[in-house]
């Protein structure tokens, strides 16, 4: 489905990331589901060469925040970037989607229902993330939800404020900071294989049972997805627990 929307809010969140909001028709994107992503293009954008370059971007809301969308990007040198530096409130973007199926189970929050929720997002992939915690956990009150979120050193942690007060208020939550390798313009020193080094905090943070009955929802960076997939797989996690999405448009 294609839509037409209007950017309503813009803000850095530290370090190179971007938020920004873009407002659509009420019942544009009514088929739009937590973990989901859309391809943004802008119209008649302020940088000519920005003209067909789209970016697809995770949505970093829940569907109850529609008619609002959240976006989550990374400054940059490139046509569709510097339009979004450039571009005023109200300006015009196409909206194209929503599509993937990095989603929520159908059966979370029902009465059978067992599995703990454990996220890994990597760097922009807190987008994915941060629409399916604040869309899960009020479905599921009662479901463990735990969110490991992954960074450079030195880097900034989106919405750290925001998880913290998602722990105050639910008890079934519990939020974790790793940090990964050096931080920009530092020198890299040898380190294990990122799988490797989060895995033993997983297994110290979410209890052997609940571990093995998990659902793992993995986003970021291709390399890291992909290293913390073979450990949980190389731990005895069965294959259709885990679900792993690469980001999409946040370079």
């Amino acid at each position: 489905m294609e839509t037409i929307g209007r950017i309503c809010a813009r803000r850095n969140l530290g370090g190179n990331m971007v938020l920004f909001g873009v407002e659509v028709s009420p019942r544009s994107l009514a088929a739009f589901r937590a973990g989901q992503y859309v391809h943004l293009e802008w119209v008649n954008p302020p940088v000519p060469e920005a003209a067909g370059e789209g970016r697809s971007l995770f949505v970093a809301s829940p569907p109850g925040e529609l008619p609002f969308l959240t976006f989550i990007t990374r400054t940059g040198d490139s046509p569709f970037k510097r339009c979004l530096e450039r571009l005023k409130e109200g300006a015009p973007v196409r909206i194209t989607g929503p599509f993937g199926s990095f989603t929520l189970p159908e059966g979370l929050g029902g009465p059978a229902w067992l599995s703990p929720i454990v996220l890994v997002p990597e760097g922009i992939g807190i987008s994915a993330a941060r629409s399916l915690v604040l869309d899960g956990i009020p479905r599921a009150p009662t479901t463990p939800f735990f969110l490991f979120s992954l960074a450079r050193r030195q880097e900034v942690l989106p919405f750290r404020s925001e998880w913290m007060e998602v722990v105050r208020k639910h008890p079934r939550f519990r939020f974790e900071e790793i940090f990964l390798g050096p931080g920009e313009g530092e020198i890299p020193e040898a380190e294990e294989d990122p799988g490797d080094r989060i895995l033993p905090r997983l297994f110290e943070v979410v209890r052997e049972r609940e571990i093995r009955q998990a659902e793992f929802y993995l986003s970021g960076s291709l390399g890291v997805v992909e290293s913390i997939r073979g450990a949980l797989l190389g731990a005895g996690i069965r294959s259709e627990r885990i679900h792993a999405e690469a980001c999409l448009g946040g370079d």
